[in-house]
């Protein structure tokens, strides 16, 4: 099988882990990985590399993500989102035009400090692992950027945003933070990652999912049939319906920063040498005979290699 990434819509209940799984055991490959944990609670865009392409997670997982994300306000729970348990409620419910006027203070560069239940790690252990047994922690504030926050359905208690941010940004701690600045408390009752960089949730496989195994295991959230998730039954794939068609070559892909090389650079660089070249510093994706051939650094005119792919 060749290398190249699947652009799959993970549906909720399945840890990205499981979609990895799954595509291991239908194309019966070792190689797999993906581009950024969505959680288990959410549902949407997941990029899963296989092959030589694995070595592309890290560029692809430092790219900009969009979320859609529905709250409701009155009730905050201890994971910020619908799997928790609520830890607090009150009766106020902000205006539409509160909200509007906090937007502007959450665009641009935020700092947040991630949920407990996260897969951040505290000496060496997942939060989530510390705050299912009731241990005392805390988690640092981390800088975060988010380039696009809209709301785009007020209908109380529940209210949609739109939010495009960069990679490691927690929707739940941005949703969180936008009820306390306007004196409420609110979670997060659905999320969808519906872009991932340049991969659309219009243009991802479906894969089908199980929906008895998931009402039995969310404890009675009404989440039973296609239409309460909002998914379209004649789009859901089995994963044996994926096939090697639907794998994006990384030749395809318009990446932001490229580079042709020369079969003289070529010749050094497969040999793991640096050679001299007039161009500005950067990371670029290499391009010989018109096939990627792995990601490269430039810096004060020396080019060198960061990953490179077998090639054959």
């Amino acid at each position: 099988m060749e290398s190249g990434i699947f652009i799959i819509n993970k549906p909720i209940n399945l840890t990205s882990m499981d979609v990895i799984r799954k595509i291991k055991r239908r194309f019966n490959i070792k190689k797999v990985g993906h581009a950024g944990t969505l959680d288990p609670m959410a549902d949407g865009v997941i990029p899963i590399l296989v092959g030589e392409a694995t070595k592309f997670v890290p560029i692809l997982h430092d790219q900009y993500k969009e979320y859609e994300f529905t709250v409701e306000f009155g009730k905050k729970t201890d994971s910020y989102d619908q799997a928790g348990e609520i830890i607090e409620t009150n009766e106020y419910m902000p205006s539409k035009k509160d909200l509007l006027s906090a937007i502007p203070k959450f665009t641009g560069e935020i700092l947040q400090v991630p949920p407990k239940f996260s897969a951040c790690k505290v000496g060496g252990k997942r939060a989530y692992d510390l705050a299912r047994d009731n241990i005392d922690f805390e988690l640092q504030a981390k800088k975060r950027h988010i380039y696009a926050l809209s709301l785009e359905k007020y209908d109380a208690p529940f209210v949609t945003f739109r939010a495009k941010c960069s990679s490691g940004t927690y929707i739940r701690s941005l949703a969180v933070d936008i009820a306390e600045y306007v004196n409420s408390i609110c979670y997060v009752t659905k999320l969808t990652r519906v872009k991932y960089w340049k991969f659309d949730i219009a243009d991802s496989k479906h894969i089908s999912i199980d929906f008895q195994k998931i009402k039995n295991k969310t404890k009675g959230i009404n989440i039973d049939s296609e239409s309460s998730m909002n998914i379209d039954s004649k789009s859901l794939n089995s994963i044996n319906d994926i096939s090697e068609n639907d794998l994006i070559k990384l030749e395809s892909i318009k990446w932001d920063n490229m580079i042709n090389i020369t079969a003289d650079q070529y010749d050094y660089l497969k040999h793991g040498r640096s050679v001299v070249i007039n161009s500005n510093n950067g990371v670029f994706i290499g391009l010989y005979n018109g096939k990627v051939m792995g990601i490269f650094d430039i810096t004060e005119g020396i080019l060198s290699v960061k990953r490179m792919l077998k090639c054959g």
